[in-house]
């Protein structure tokens, strides 16, 4: 006890001890601590690991990348087709469309460092057949005559509509190539159209519309 009725803590060995002790205990706490958290963000990450893509669809021809999301630390990435006719797979995980089918990609990962873990990601895949573009069709006729015209017309299987231009050629001379304006008279005015005739850059009789309008009329 000293003079203000207090009593002195002990600063000897055995204190220091105590402290020693107290501090090694709590560093010991914290590192567990510090490693839970890291176990449980670690197990949340693998939770996340996902591919950009569960489903695709593809033109035969086509392709695309597919991408492991959320991947973390040196994780091994492995992919596969289950049909390399249908699609196949590259070792950076871009697919292309082989043929009609449906396949599924599968992807592997392998992870951790000390106990090796696996996790497989899928994704399926529908290709299509790339459409055939539409064979152009020429008619053509030996009847040039107003009937003629028409009966190439109407076998084209189609109707103009709204406003229609009719572009011709009205020809130049000697006048036995002029176009005769009865030849598509009929035809213009089935589908209510507009003569359309463009000047020559180059000059000559077509140069103007004064010269074409003298041929039409």
């Amino acid at each position: 006890m000293n003079g203000y009725g207090l009593e002195k803590k002990r600063t000897g060995p055995l204190g220091k001890r105590r402290q020693l002790l107290v501090l090694a205990v709590v560093l010991g706490v914290f590192c567990v601590f510090l490693f839970v958290i890291r176990f449980v963000n670690a197990k949340s990450n693998v939770k996340k690991i996902m591919l950009n893509k569960k489903s695709i669809t593809l033109t035969v021809g086509d392709s695309q990348k597919l991408k492991v999301k959320n991947l973390w630390g040196t994780a091994k990435v492995i992919w596969k087709s289950s049909k390399k006719s249908v699609v196949t797979v590259s070792k950076k995980g871009r697919i292309k469309a082989k043929k009609k089918g449906k396949a599924t990609i599968r992807c592997t990962i392998t992870y951790g460092t000390k106990k090796k873990k696996k996790r497989i990601l899928k994704c399926k895949v529908t290709v299509s057949a790339k459409k055939r573009k539409a064979k152009s069709v020429v008619y053509m006729t030996k009847d040039i005559s107003p009937e003629g015209l028409m009966a190439v017309y109407k076998k084209l299987n189609w109707n103009a509509t709204g406003k229609t231009a009719v572009k011709v050629s009205t020809g130049e001379p000697p006048a036995s190539n002029y176009l005769d304006p009865d030849l598509i008279k009929d035809l213009v005015q089935h589908v209510d159209g507009t003569i359309v005739e463009c000047n020559t850059a180059y000059g000559g009789d077509r140069s103007s519309i004064a010269l074409h309008r003298h041929v039409l009329i």
